[in-house]
């Protein structure tokens, strides 16, 4: 994978994963897991990865 620049601060997008959690009825939970990049300056600034940019796919 190309190296990719943060379009709010310059600094380098390193690969991530995101976790989204939710509780459901019955004391069950979901957890959805994405491959992200995010910013290595800690901007804030962070997008979601395509299955075919994906390292290793």
């Amino acid at each position: 994978m190309e190296t990719k620049k943060c379009p709010e601060c310059g600094g380098k997008l390193v690969e991530d994963v995101k976790e989204d959690i939710e509780f459901l009825q019955g004391g069950n939970m979901m957890i959805d897991v994405n491959m992200i990049l995010t910013c290595n300056r800690r901007c804030g600034y962070w997008e979601e990865l395509e299955q075919s940019e994906i390292t290793g796919e």
